[in-house]
């Protein structure tokens, strides 16, 4: 594959990059209808309408102060407050009818001005929702509009009748005033980034007052809830508490995303020294910034967010009676997050990062540590992603059939896990006849479930195939993507699957070794660009920082790169032809 260089020639503290690919790509959109309104009975009738799909505040706008506000809602409606303030009267309500299967969104689309529902004293919720039948599936977000009430009293977003809504999400915005934001009254409901905070000093305050919801299902495993009971100091939510447990007295409640520490390592002692820093206050990225090898077992512990970036380089676990392993969810009784997930890419070239093992220990296993009784029946849902980087186990004895041993040992059988795999792009090398990229427990000896995404791929070995035991149970439709291709090879050449109902276990390579046997995913058609981040520069006419261009072919198909231009040619320069070749 053939690769350009941009250098920049003029260094700039802002600049645009444009890579464009005369590659026949073609863009769709439905036309979406908007309405500028300025005025209560314009908001109204906008709201009412069928044909309406964005409602734009031009203007400040107070709702009708002689009687309630009704929308009557027959299909999904963004009502964008664009910087502005809609303001519900004394006394009144704003009404929401649901007269169909529908999403309502309140959206501010301006970020230098602040965007208000502003509510006066009421002497019930004054916002009514209904659900006018069981069968209609209602969606509410809200992103980017403040909300402030006059009393700390009643519920932000509360519904009438038996029906509640399907999703709710609340972000980007802070609730001044009421008991609480919502019921709980969703099938799901999300917050990110939101301040709750009493409006006439210290009182009760709640985000939902639930006794069954528990902070692990409505916030992201990057998030947390910080708030102060009445011993008045701030404190870190429990993941595992419910709702009812986060009284805020004495100050705000507020949900945010936790800080990202990024560490570099050159050497195996650094590398067990910045693991030793994870824990479940911050999300953690260890960059390797050379090749390592490990002569040590090294155990990650996977709270939050966690990321391995190779590189580009070589972690090597080949060494007798040592493994790499990473465990989900659980240090200790005071660091832990059964929504934890981790990524292991490749930000280098190309696959050129790698992690490369041998024998029974010599592989990367996903595991966890035990826990309290109480905590293991608690629900857990972990991530597992890999993104680029090459993952062999070189060795060929009875020990070398598979790359990553997922939660097949004593712990995680006893534990209530789902775990979600998705696999964007890797190259997987089994040196055993046989093997496979994942060895899963069978479907009868644990309680976990798994859903898997692979999207494009190579595995490499003889008889090799994806996985075993619950991975190798699924269909291939279940696992891939719909514009995903499968090939792989046996004695008479490569083959295309055509039977993507095929079980993954009986998709395999051939055994001869008279040609190089594989399976590979790939899309129909389809270019992989790596994002292009250039360093800060001082202002000046020095020599500027240069960056690589990564492009794969993720396609089933050869492509053809015709042209690469650049935005503003007098301050880059594009070195190499511009007119590279790649293939399959």
């Amino acid at each position: 594959m053939s690769k350009s260089k941009l250098v920049k020639k003029m260094t700039m503290t802002l600049f645009t990059l444009v890579a464009v690919f005369t590659i026949g790509l073609t863009n769709v959109n439905a036309e979406t209808t908007t309405a500028y309104v300025n005025k209560n009975s314009d908001l109204v009738d906008k709201m009412n309408d069928k044909t309406t799909d964005i409602v734009r505040l031009t203007s400040d706008i107070t709702l009708d102060d002689t009687c309630d506000t009704t929308f009557s809602l027959e299909m999904s409606k963004t009502l964008d407050f664009n910087g502005h303030t809609l303001t519900i009267p004394k006394n009144y309500r704003l009404k929401l009818l649901y007269y169909n299967t529908l999403d309502l969104k309140f959206i501010d689309s301006i970020s230098s001005k602040t965007a208000k529902l502003n509510i006066l004293t009421n002497y019930t919720e004054p916002i009514y929702n209904e659900i006018k039948k069981d069968e209609y599936t209602v969606n509410f977000e809200i992103d980017g509009v403040d909300v402030e009430y006059e009393k700390d009293s009643e519920i932000f977003w509360a519904y009438a009748g038996s029906k509640q809504f399907n999703n709710l999400v609340f972000k980007n915005l802070k609730i001044t005033g009421f008991y609480g934001v919502t019921w709980a009254s969703g099938n799901t409901i999300k917050f990110s980034n939101v301040t709750k905070e009493s409006k006439n000093g210290p009182t009760q305050s709640f985000l939902i007052n639930s006794s069954s919801l528990t902070i692990d299902e409505v916030i992201d495993a990057d998030s947390v809830i910080e708030y102060y009971p009445s011993s008045g100091k701030k404190v870190t939510a429990d993941r595992t508490a419910t709702f009812d447990t986060i009284d805020a007295y004495w100050g705000p409640i507020t949900v945010k995303k936790k800080e990202v520490q990024t560490i570099m390592v050159t050497t195996e002692t650094e590398l067990i020294n910045a693991v030793n820093q994870i824990n479940n206050s911050k999300d953690t990225i260890i960059k390797l910034g050379g090749n390592i090898k490990l002569t040590k077992f090294l155990g990650f512990n996977v709270l939050g967010n966690v990321t391995l970036d190779l590189a580009g380089n070589t972690l090597d676990v080949t060494e007798d009676n040592l493994n790499l392993t990473f465990y989900y969810g659980y240090k200790d009784e005071n660091n832990y997050n059964f929504r934890s997930n981790l990524t292991i890419k490749d930000s280098g070239n190309g696959n050129n990062g790698k992690i490369i093992g041998k024998g029974h220990n010599g592989r990367v296993r996903l595991s966890t540590n035990d826990m309290a009784e109480e905590l293991k029946n608690l629900p857990k849902t972990y991530g597992f992603t890999i993104d680029g980087g090459t993952y062999a186990v070189t060795g060929t004895g009875s020990w070398d059939e598979y790359i990553f041993d997922v939660f097949s040992d004593t712990e995680p059988k006893e534990q209530n896990i789902t775990l979600n795999v998705n696999v964007k792009k890797g190259i997987f090398e089994v040196g055993k006849v046989d093997g496979g990229i994942f060895h899963f427990p069978s479907s009868d000896k644990t309680n976990m479930k798994a859903n898997f995404n692979f999207e494009t791929l190579m595995v490499k070995g003889q008889g090799v195939k994806l996985g075993f035991n619950i991975l190798g149970e699924k269909r291939i439709n279940e696992v891939i993507p719909t514009d995903t291709k499968v090939y792989y090879t046996d004695a008479n050449g490569v083959i295309e699957l055509e039977n993507k109902a095929t079980l993954v276990m009986d998709v395999k390579t051939g055994t001869s070794t008279s040609q190089p046997q594989y399976i590979k995913l790939a899309k129909e058609t389809g270019l992989s660009v790596d994002n292009v981040t250039l360093p800060n520069v001082i202002f000046g006419y020095t020599d500027g920082p240069e960056a690589i261009i990564n492009i794969a072919n993720i396609g089933a198909a050869e492509l053809k790169i015709t042209n690469v231009t650049v935005s503003d040619t007098d301050k880059f320069e594009i070195i190499g032809t511009t007119q590279p070749t790649i293939g399959i």
